[in-house]
């Protein structure tokens, strides 16, 4: 099998199978747990794990394709991203948790996108 050596680039999101026009960088956070080391005043004590929801965050261009309105009321979705590298990241009953904000003079938004489940893969 041929190595892919690209560690970054090109990424595209998409929710229900309709790309969303991705314009910065995104960040994906596929864990279902996060740990924390515990110390007490002797030392190290060990660690706690606690439950998080998989999510991505980005900067969207707010072209026609899609309103605010229309993303905000997509609940339970099959999110996908996709990058160049070969890893692909597909959220599982995902939706939009932040308040989204159009910047007028820059014509985009940021999103975050949380969901049940996440499944990366690489190709």
């Amino acid at each position: 099998m041929a190595r892919n050596n690209t560690l970054g680039g090109t990424v595209f999101v998409k929710v229900n199978g309709r790309q969303i026009p991705l314009r910065g960088s995104i960040k994906n956070s596929p864990e279902l747990l996060e740990g924390e080391g515990r110390a007490g005043m002797d030392g190290p004590h060990g660690f706690i794990e606690k439950p998080k929801m998989p999510s991505f965050e980005g900067e969207f261009s707010a072209t026609s394709d899609i309103t605010l309105t229309e993303l905000r009321t997509i609940k339970d979705a099959t999110w996908v991203v996709e990058m160049n590298s070969g890893r692909r990241f597909t959220y599982i009953e995902g939706r939009v948790t932040t308040a989204l904000e159009l910047d007028s003079a820059e014509g985009s938004f940021t999103m975050k996108v949380e969901a049940m489940d996440c499944h990366e893969e690489l190709a």
